[in-house]
């Protein structure tokens, strides 16, 4: 079984691979909407989950009820940053205005690195719905000894099994920075992204 920590990585290196490929502009708008999704489930998360999980009758715990309803909608908006709205990048008047600025070689280094950021945001984020309980103040980090609310037999806790991955925690979407702060990075790529559809 591979840890979470080692897929972590790798996801983070393969989501750069396409970065590159894609190319910056596209990248840039999937981060924005990947910083949203963040944003929007730090400031609002709780009472989506609870009015989803009133309608919604389950009889799985609440933890794992408000854990799927965290992962549909951040997957969803990332469906749509990467597929849906990235495609007008292609589109607007002056979409190929970044690629006649930069060779090819620094088009595809900056879409790497923008690549890479996002995994971090798509894949740390679905982490942190496992490592972080959503309660009405916001998200609580779980206690050491305490497992995720999945069996062990389908995601084991890496701290439980490996604590030098508590570092790695450290550095999750959700323990890095305030709600605020997500807000503001969401509004700074927002903006970016319409300078770079200009």
């Amino acid at each position: 079984m591979i840890s979470l920590e080692w897929m972590f990585y790798l996801l983070i290196l393969f989501f750069g691979l396409i970065g590159a490929i894609r190319g910056w502009q596209r990248e840039i708008i999937a981060m924005a909407g990947l910083l949203g999704s963040i944003a929007a489930l730090n400031s609002f998360g709780y009472p989506l989950a609870n009015a989803i999980q009133l309608v919604l009758t389950s009889e799985a715990s609440l933890d794992i009820q408000f854990f799927w309803v965290q992962f549909v909608f951040h997957i969803v908006v990332a469906f749509f940053s990467y597929q849906v709205i990235a495609r007008l990048a292609d589109r607007a008047p002056g979409a190929k205005f970044g690629d006649r600025l930069r060779v090819n070689f620094q088009r595809r280094f900056i879409g790497g690195c923008l690549g890479g950021i996002n995994g971090y945001l798509l894949v740390g984020g679905l982490w942190c719905f496992l490592e972080f309980r959503l309660t009405l103040g916001g998200y609580e980090r779980l206690a050491p000894g305490v497992q995720y609310f999945f069996s062990p037999e389908v995601v084991q806790r890496p701290l439980i099994t490996d604590p030098t991955a508590f570092d790695v925690v450290s550095y999750l979407p959700f323990a890095m920075f305030s709600p605020a702060i997500w807000l503001v990075f969401f509004f700074i790529s927002f903006f970016i992204v319409i300078i770079a559809l200009i």
